[in-house]
């Protein structure tokens, strides 16, 4: 039997308020097997308040995001909360709570952060001879927001990625990203995203979701559920309404999400009249997420080919999967990489997924059809126990490597 072990998170998000990531589902997965985990993250979303109060390390025990059943305890160090020098101010807390965590108790590291928190870790990790397997399903650089910042980051990238021990990555493409940056090929394992197949299911009931949206049965739901980047293709796809509207007269397009498109499509669904078919709802919690993808008939990512895009694998569509939806996706490489023709997926370029929607929303059978494949396909590729399993077996390899547990 093996030991359990003690697993150190770091993470440059804010863990409580930041969308349930796979970093949540795996790691409070882990947590319910007996591993310990204490994650150390930012906290990004503060409020104006005590500015010398918030410089005070502290600990927050048992949290859960995704799993009522799990325990995971949050270590936040200090940090001024003044606008604009938050993050800066941090640095030297989060070095020192990242290496008291390595020294006095962690068996392994498993880290998501660069800028923020990831060179403390990787030198705390060559100071005390402790493993770190990093967790890639973004290109970091190219998410900081600012353009300034990109340079720098892909350069602390290279520096971070080069040093850990194990590299975990989301698909095959962004794999290919990590070799051509300098990461050696027998330190890459490919894991696809982890979803809870018995939480996102065809049984769970999404009518009492539509009658709160005032959704008659007769109508076509078209769901797009995420961060609202400005590469989502929402945009696209809500531009065609009126296109889609004479051949899929009820047709109900729902997106639940926040993001900085979410103000353009507020403002696309008014000028073109199409208030009617079209609900913007923001944010929903995750507990809310299987009904709400229950209550779809056809489950969308019409994502452009961004640097963002391209390597990544939506874990919203191993949900959409789990529940047993068809879903239509733009063919990027990060998507290809991992569903093909046997998925059920349709896969399509950017130009041809308005009519490719067009055509599953009208066919009954085919929709029922593909949802099969689908759900087939997620509880074989993506199911939270498997995934967490092979993630769990990366850990113990990169812990004994270092020695004993």
């Amino acid at each position: 039997m093996k030991p359990k072990l003690k697993i150190l998170v770091v993470q440059e998000t804010d863990w409580i308020q930041n969308l349930p990531l796979q970093t949540h589902h795996i790691m409070e997965f882990l947590s319910k097997k007996g591993h310990t985990v204490r994650v150390v993250d930012y906290e990004a979303r503060w409020q104006r308040g005590d500015i010398i109060q918030s410089a005070k390390s502290k600990t927050i025990q048992n949290v859960h995001r995704t799993d009522s059943e799990s325990s995971v305890s949050l270590l936040r160090p200090g940090m001024l909360r003044v606008p604009g020098i938050g993050r800066l101010s941090s640095l030297g807390s989060q070095f020192r709570v990242i290496f008291e965590q390595m020294a006095r108790w962690a068996d392994v590291v498993v880290l998501y952060s660069v800028p923020t928190n990831g060179v403390q870790t990787i030198l705390s990790s060559k100071l005390l001879a402790k493993p770190v397997v990093f967790h890639a399903f973004d290109v970091l650089h190219r998410m900081t927001g600012y353009d300034l910042l990109r340079a720098p980051t892909w350069t602390l990238e290279r520096f971070v990625y080069q040093r850990v021990n194990k590299m975990i990555v989301i698909s095959a493409s962004l794999g290919k990203y990590m070799r051509k940056i300098g990461v050696r090929d027998e330190n890459i394992t490919l894991l696809p995203p982890a979803v809870d197949t018995k939480k996102f299911n065809p049984s769970v009931d999404g009518s009492t979701f539509r009658k709160q949206l005032g959704i008659r049965d007769d109508e076509k739901v078209a769901l797009f559920s995420g961060f609202l980047y400005e590469f989502s293709g929402v945009d696209l796809v809500l531009q065609s309404a009126k296109e889609l509207l004479p051949e899929v007269p009820n047709l109900r397009l729902v997106i639940c999400g926040e993001g900085p498109l979410q103000n353009k499509l507020i403002h696309m669904r008014r000028n073109q009249g199409v208030e009617k078919y079209v609900s913007i709802l923001g944010r929903r919690p995750f507990e809310e997420m299987p009904s709400i993808v229950a209550a779809a008939d056809v489950c969308i990512n019409p994502y452009s080919e961004d640097v963002r895009s391209t390597f990544a694998f939506p874990s919203k569509i191993a949900e959409y999967m789990a529940a047993g939806k068809s879903v239509v996706a733009t063919d990027l490489p990060g998507t290809k990489s991992i569903l093909g023709l046997e998925s059920g997926a349709v896969l399509v370029p950017i130009e041809q997924f308005v009519d490719s929607l067009k055509i599953v929303l009208k066919d009954d059978d085919l929709r029922r059809r593909l949802g099969s494949k689908c759900r087939e396909y997620s509880e074989t590729v993506f199911s939270i126990e498997s995934v967490s399993k092979r993630f769990e077996n990366v850990l113990f390899e990169a812990a004994n490597s270092q020695g004993p547990t």
